[in-house]
């Protein structure tokens, strides 16, 4: 398992690049989030972590605006969300947050 662990966590790393977003699908307990957590941890950048299971992320989501978005970020170039497919119309909101916002990084999990 800890070979296989690191192997995905480069994969993954390599992939984390301005204005895309790295999807981490899975079954439900297979280690999406454990993983997730090994990476942020080897992340050298400030990164926004939000739990898709939240409600105050879905009201933080929910104003559909690059200024909104600009402003949840503050300077913050990695986007991190937990269980993204919890929340309402999560591909608008990802593509309005590359497409609009330069440089953000995005990694979201979902089953």
């Amino acid at each position: 398992m800890i070979k296989l662990k690191r192997e995905l966590q480069d994969q993954i790393l390599k992939k984390l690049q301005p204005n895309k977003v790295v999807v981490i699908t899975g079954a439900r307990r297979v280690g999406k989030t454990f993983l997730l957590k090994d990476i942020i941890s080897k992340l050298e950048k400030d990164f926004l972590f939000l739990n898709g299971e939240d409600i105050n992320t879905h009201l933080l989501l929910k104003k559909r605006s690059v200024e909104n978005y600009r402003n949840v970020l503050g300077r913050k170039k990695i986007l991190i969300i937990d269980e993204a497919q919890k929340i309402p119309e999560i591909g608008s909101i990802l593509k309005l947050i590359v497409d609009e916002i330069d440089g953000v990084m995005v990694v979201v999990t979902g089953s």
